[in-house]
């Protein structure tokens, strides 16, 4: 064999070695959500986004009422925080709600009675909320349901 040969040969030894390591080592460090949601603990609420209206029960729903439920929202759980346990439970900043997961594959979790789809993105942390409700100012018996995203740091 010849010089060119071998060191040909020694090269690609060389080459697919590092490259199966380097594969190894992002295997390795990559985590599970629920893994990442327990080591970024406590996460602190930021904001609600509405995504869509799904049914507003025939009311004539305007922008102005979305922007104040939002902002009330937003000023109600201000400085609120969930953490996540490593044995799939976990709890807010009084203790008063509780969860336990649903399917960590999906990212699922329910909050009482409640199920919401978590995900994580730029290390931020959406629970994304479906069909949720709430009643516009002073109406009575009026359900708007919801398609939107709860956002923590």
């Amino acid at each position: 064999m010849n010089k060119v040969h071998l060191i040909w040969i020694i090269s690609l030894v060389f080459f697919f070695s590092c490259t199966s390591e380097d594969s190894e080592d992002v295997i390795e460090e990559s985590q599970s959500l629920m893994e990442r949601m327990v080591d970024n603990s406590p996460w602190t609420y930021d904001r609600l986004e509405v995504i869509s209206i799904v049914e507003t029960d025939g009311y004539d729903l305007q922008q102005s009422e979305i922007d104040d439920f939002v902002s009330e929202t937003n000023q109600e759980f201000n400085g609120f925080t969930m953490s996540f346990n490593d044995d799939g439970t976990g709890t807010d900043t009084d203790g008063e709600f509780t969860w336990n997961w649903i399917d960590e594959e999906e990212g699922e979790i329910r909050i009482w009675d409640d199920t919401y789809l978590i995900s994580e993105s730029n290390s931020e942390l959406i629970l994304g909320v479906r069909g949720f409700a709430f009643i516009p100012g002073d109406e009575c018996c009026i359900e708007i349901l919801y398609d939107g995203n709860i956002i923590f740091k």
